[in-house]
């Protein structure tokens, strides 16, 4: 899958904006759908050239709450890519999925349309977590959703758990695991709850509304986890991630493994790799107003200069310290680890060795040769044991 690349698609509407998210997300009554649409289209088109000599291997609409958008829409999308890109033939394509607003009716479309993953905003199953959340809808939708999905033939399905609210114990955890496993998703990503500047809970949590979970109940609740998804057969092959054999995120894993990818949509990031010390990364204009109206229409044709001005948020290119520091950053979240590869002979002579040896003295890698694989602690203290290699080539 060396060559493979994905497509992401921002969607960036939500019914309500929950008061932990800090992702580029705007009112459902904001949303302009097909001015997103005609602005989507046009993008893809004039950024394919870029992808000529890749294959894509997945396509990821995420948001926001991609299911509040017109089937059209992703119609449209779809056939775009579908025209202009190397679409696999067997390609994934997910759809993330917030419960109160996907009707089985929605849903049974967005399958014809060739949606073959969806991922379900699941969060909790206990009324009073989805509360705190600030989440719309009820735990009982969890639920009636994926068993919809199931009827209708849905066989790859991910769920995201929220853990470490404020109150929460461990016995609340249980609970939401235990319906969870039940339900038997092929993929579950948990996300412990992070206080992101400029979100209300963070300025709760500054005032004293909010008292988050100490550092240790997080670190018990993660510990149990994978405990008790392993033992119902769930890889831990990412740190917040778990899937059943076959069902690894095959889209996460192009950011992951320092693969190229297209990002379109207001806010949308792109990473387009030109060798292995060379790439160069951009983010589109994040208003939706801006973004629709940069891409109105067609400029020169169906191509345009990924640096022109008024199309991005920024820009970047990127040489060989960055890609290695990004590669490590990922790397020590994997249960594969990585390859030093390329990198070998760039590699400080001196400081490299020093810092492999401080995380075998750690007991942060498990075994150490050309591929650096890091061990259970090493994963729970994956940005420590990052920062320990970066910077190490020029």
């Amino acid at each position: 899958m060396s060559d493979s690349s994905g497509i992401y698609i921002h969607i960036p509407y939500c019914k309500q904006i929950c008061p932990y998210c800090d992702f580029n997300v705007y009112p459902q009554q904001q949303a302009n759908w097909q001015g997103l649409s005609n602005a989507l289209v046009n993008e893809l088109i004039a950024r394919a050239h870029l992808f000529t000599d890749k294959k894509i291997s997945s396509v990821y609409f995420g948001g926001g709450t991609p299911s509040l958008a017109p089937l059209a829409l992703v119609e449209e999308v779809m056939t775009i890519i579908a025209e202009h890109y190397r679409l696999e033939s067997n390609a994934e394509i997910t759809l993330e999925i917030d419960p109160a607003t996907a009707s089985r009716e929605k849903c049974a479309n967005l399958l014809a349309l060739g949606i073959n993953r969806m991922s379900l905003g699941w969060q909790s199953m206990r009324a009073p977590n989805l509360k705190v959340l600030g989440r719309s809808h009820q735990a009982e939708d969890n639920l009636e959703l994926l068993e919809s999905l199931r009827v209708m033939g849905v066989k790859n399905i991910s769920c995201d758990l929220i853990f470490a609210l404020p109150g929460q114990s461990l016995n609340d955890l249980e609970q939401d695991l235990k319906i969870l496993l039940a339900a038997c998703p092929e993929h579950i990503s948990l996300y412990a709850l992070t206080y992101h500047e400029g979100t209300p809970f963070y300025d709760w949590r500054k005032k004293g509304r909010l008292k988050p979970c100490s550092e240790d109940n997080e670190l018990s609740m993660m510990r149990h986890m994978k405990s008790e998804l392993e033992m119902h057969g769930y890889e831990h092959y990412e740190v917040s991630n778990y899937a059943r054999e076959g069902f690894r995120s095959r889209h996460n894993q192009h950011y992951w493994h320092g693969r190229s990818y297209l990002g379109v949509g207001p806010g949308a990031e792109s990473f387009l790799k030109e060798n292995n010390f060379s790439a160069e990364r951009w983010q589109t204009l994040k208003n939706p107003a801006s973004y629709m109206h940069a891409w109105r229409e067609q400029v020169s044709g169906t191509v345009r200069p990924v640096e022109q001005v008024q199309d991005l948020a920024w820009h970047e290119r990127l040489g060989s310290r960055q890609i290695w520091n990004e590669k490590v950053l990922s790397g020590v979240r994997l249960a594969q680890g990585f390859d030093v590869g390329e990198f070998a002979t760039y590699l400080d002579k001196e400081q490299f060795p020093e810092a492999l040896s401080k995380a075998i003295a750690l007991g942060w890698i498990d075994r150490a040769s050309a591929k650096l694989v890091p061990s259970v602690q090493g994963r729970e203290q994956a940005d420590a044991l990052a920062e320990l290699f970066f910077n190490l080539v020029p």
